[in-house]
């Protein structure tokens, strides 16, 4: 009797084990797809936008860009901070006009593989 016990306490420990390692990684998966998503994030340094009013047409112009989600404008900082579309990447060369088209200069432009200090080609 007292070796079924053991037997049944083994089983629900081994049970329970696996639950926490289960848990555990879906919790890491998680983690590592927002992880996996930020890091697409796109990074525009810019001249010529000091203040929201400034700002407005850059995230204006970078948000009718294919594969752009959000923008979102730091003037006092000089940046355009770009989050893609699930799955997409934004062209670097039409990132670049947009916010030329805004009347702005752009500086630099840091994206997850590249980073640009000219207009892109493509």
């Amino acid at each position: 009797m007292l070796t079924k016990s053991l037997r049944l306490g083994a089983a629900i420990a081994a049970a329970a084990a696996a639950l926490v390692w289960n848990m555990a990684a879906m919790a890491q998966s998680k983690a590592g797809k927002d992880h996996h998503d930020h890091d697409h994030t796109i990074t525009f340094t810019v001249k010529g936008m000091c203040c929201d009013k400034e700002a407005a047409p850059c995230v204006k112009e970078l948000e009718k860009v294919k594969g752009v989600a959000k923008v979102k404008a730091d003037p006092k900082k000089g940046t355009l901070t770009i989050e893609p579309k699930p799955k997409s990447e934004p062209s670097p060369k039409e990132l670049w006009e947009a916010v030329e088209k805004a009347k702005v200069t752009p500086v630099k432009l840091a994206m997850a593989h590249d980073t640009f200090t000219k207009k892109p080609k493509k």
